[in-house]
Protein backbone atom coordinates (compact mmCIF):
# COMPACT_ATOMS: atom_id res chain seq x y z
CA UNK A 1 0.00 0.00 0.00
CA UNK A 2 1.29 3.78 -0.78
CA UNK A 3 2.13 6.74 1.34
CA UNK A 4 -1.24 9.29 1.47
CA UNK A 5 -0.76 12.69 0.81
CA UNK A 6 0.42 13.19 4.27
CA UNK A 7 3.13 10.92 4.20
CA UNK A 8 2.11 8.36 6.42
CA UNK A 9 2.24 5.17 5.69
CA UNK A 10 -0.46 3.60 8.22
CA UNK A 11 2.86 0.75 9.91
CA UNK A 12 3.30 -0.87 6.09
CA UNK A 13 6.59 0.57 6.20
CA UNK A 14 7.20 -1.00 9.37
CA UNK A 15 6.04 -4.39 8.12
CA UNK A 16 8.44 -4.04 5.10
CA UNK A 17 11.33 -3.74 7.53
CA UNK A 18 10.25 -6.44 9.81
CA UNK A 19 9.61 -8.46 6.30
CA UNK A 20 13.33 -7.57 5.19
CA UNK A 21 15.10 -8.60 8.47
CA UNK A 22 13.08 -12.26 7.97
CA UNK A 23 10.47 -11.86 10.89
CA UNK A 24 7.44 -12.64 9.40
CA UNK A 25 5.58 -14.27 12.70
CA UNK A 26 5.14 -11.44 14.52
CA UNK A 27 3.74 -11.64 18.24
CA UNK A 28 0.00 -11.38 19.32
CA UNK A 29 1.09 -7.79 20.47
CA UNK A 30 2.91 -6.90 17.68
CA UNK A 31 0.61 -8.30 15.74
CA UNK A 32 -2.06 -5.62 17.29
CA UNK A 33 0.14 -3.06 17.23
CA UNK A 34 0.16 -3.02 13.12
CA UNK A 35 -3.83 -3.49 12.97
CA UNK A 36 -3.96 -0.29 15.09
CA UNK A 37 -1.58 1.46 13.21
CA UNK A 38 -3.89 0.57 10.15
CA UNK A 39 -7.18 2.80 12.25
CA UNK A 40 -4.74 5.64 12.52
CA UNK A 41 -2.24 7.99 10.31
CA UNK A 42 0.61 6.52 11.37
CA UNK A 43 4.02 6.80 9.79
CA UNK A 44 8.13 5.55 10.39
CA UNK A 45 8.96 9.55 10.78
CA UNK A 46 6.55 9.61 13.59
CA UNK A 47 8.00 6.05 15.30
CA UNK A 48 11.53 7.30 14.37
CA UNK A 49 10.52 10.65 17.01
CA UNK A 50 9.21 8.48 19.68
CA UNK A 51 12.17 6.20 19.68
CA UNK A 52 14.15 9.61 20.08
CA UNK A 53 11.84 9.99 22.97
CA UNK A 54 12.74 6.80 24.80
CA UNK A 55 16.08 7.07 24.32
CA UNK A 56 15.93 10.58 26.24
CA UNK A 57 13.73 9.13 29.14
CA UNK A 58 16.00 6.06 29.62
CA UNK A 59 18.94 8.95 29.92
CA UNK A 60 16.84 11.05 31.88
CA UNK A 61 15.96 7.37 34.35
CA UNK A 62 19.82 6.44 34.74
CA UNK A 63 20.35 9.86 36.30
CA UNK A 64 17.87 9.54 38.35
CA UNK A 65 18.67 6.16 39.31
CA UNK A 66 22.40 7.10 40.43
CA UNK A 67 21.33 7.34 43.60
CA UNK A 68 19.36 4.48 44.49
CA UNK A 69 19.47 0.33 43.61
CA UNK A 70 16.28 0.02 42.43
CA UNK A 71 12.68 0.86 42.45
CA UNK A 72 9.42 -0.84 44.03
CA UNK A 73 6.24 -0.07 43.16
CA UNK A 74 2.99 -1.30 42.41
CA UNK A 75 2.96 -3.70 38.89
CA UNK A 76 -0.75 -2.81 38.83
CA UNK A 77 -3.15 -0.18 39.60
CA UNK A 78 -5.29 -2.77 40.42
CA UNK A 79 -5.50 -6.63 41.41
CA UNK A 80 -4.48 -9.25 38.78
CA UNK A 81 -6.70 -9.44 35.86
CA UNK A 82 -7.76 -12.26 33.53
CA UNK A 83 -5.56 -13.70 30.82
CA UNK A 84 -6.27 -11.77 27.55
CA UNK A 85 -7.28 -8.14 28.73
CA UNK A 86 -3.78 -6.19 28.15
CA UNK A 87 -4.56 -5.09 24.78
CA UNK A 88 -7.96 -3.72 26.15
CA UNK A 89 -7.17 -2.21 29.46
CA UNK A 90 -4.12 -1.16 28.65
CA UNK A 91 -4.06 1.92 31.15
CA UNK A 92 -3.61 -1.15 33.27
CA UNK A 93 0.14 -1.84 32.61
CA UNK A 94 0.87 1.47 32.81
CA UNK A 95 3.09 1.16 35.83
CA UNK A 96 5.42 -1.66 34.15
CA UNK A 97 5.39 0.41 30.81
CA UNK A 98 7.82 2.85 32.20
CA UNK A 99 9.99 0.29 33.33
CA UNK A 100 9.99 -1.46 30.03
CA UNK A 101 10.95 1.51 28.20
CA UNK A 102 13.93 1.60 30.29
CA UNK A 103 14.79 -1.91 29.28
CA UNK A 104 15.96 -2.72 32.62
CA UNK A 105 16.36 -5.83 34.08
CA UNK A 106 12.89 -6.04 36.64
CA UNK A 107 10.88 -8.68 38.06
CA UNK A 108 6.81 -9.06 39.51
CA UNK A 109 6.01 -11.46 42.93
CA UNK A 110 2.78 -11.72 44.64
CA UNK A 111 2.65 -9.65 47.59
CA UNK A 112 -0.61 -9.76 48.59
CA UNK A 113 -4.10 -10.99 48.02
CA UNK A 114 -7.33 -8.78 47.22
CA UNK A 115 -10.55 -9.38 48.64
CA UNK A 116 -11.12 -11.03 45.81
CA UNK A 117 -9.03 -13.86 46.28
CA UNK A 118 -6.95 -12.41 43.43
CA UNK A 119 -2.46 -11.61 43.53
CA UNK A 120 -1.33 -8.55 43.65
CA UNK A 121 1.96 -7.86 42.76
CA UNK A 122 4.67 -5.66 43.36
CA UNK A 123 7.38 -4.49 40.30
CA UNK A 124 11.21 -4.14 41.74
CA UNK A 125 13.56 -2.57 38.83
CA UNK A 126 17.01 -2.19 39.07
CA UNK A 127 19.50 -0.30 37.20
CA UNK A 128 21.06 -1.59 33.85
CA UNK A 129 23.43 -5.14 34.38
CA UNK A 130 21.77 -5.41 37.80
CA UNK A 131 19.84 -7.98 37.45
CA UNK A 132 21.22 -10.08 40.90
CA UNK A 133 19.49 -6.73 42.75
CA UNK A 134 16.53 -7.17 41.09
CA UNK A 135 16.27 -10.90 41.57
CA UNK A 136 17.65 -10.94 45.33
CA UNK A 137 15.18 -8.35 46.18
CA UNK A 138 12.01 -10.60 44.41
CA UNK A 139 13.12 -13.78 45.88
CA UNK A 140 13.07 -12.24 49.63
CA UNK A 141 9.95 -10.52 49.02
CA UNK A 142 8.83 -13.52 47.88
CA UNK A 143 9.69 -15.45 50.69
CA UNK A 144 8.17 -12.80 53.48
CA UNK A 145 4.93 -12.70 51.53
CA UNK A 146 4.19 -16.46 50.75
CA UNK A 147 5.24 -16.71 47.25
CA UNK A 148 3.23 -17.81 44.24
CA UNK A 149 -0.55 -19.28 44.92
CA UNK A 150 -2.99 -20.85 42.16
CA UNK A 151 -5.17 -18.28 41.08
CA UNK A 152 -8.77 -18.90 42.19
CA UNK A 153 -11.53 -19.97 39.37
CA UNK A 154 -13.12 -17.22 37.37
CA UNK A 155 -16.17 -19.03 35.86
CA UNK A 156 -18.19 -16.42 33.21
CA UNK A 157 -16.15 -13.65 35.47
CA UNK A 158 -17.17 -14.48 38.95
CA UNK A 159 -14.33 -15.62 41.42
CA UNK A 160 -14.98 -18.40 43.33
CA UNK A 161 -13.41 -17.58 46.87
CA UNK A 162 -12.80 -20.22 49.10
Amino acid sequence: MGVGVSGRDRGYGFEDDLRAIGATDPSEELAEFLRQARLVDFSLSEARTRLVAIDSYRIEMLEFMADYDLIIGPAMPTAAKPHGHGLVEIDDFSHMMVHNLTGWPAAVVRCGTSAEGLPVGVQIAARPWDDATALAVASHLEHVFGGWRPPPVVTNGVVAVG
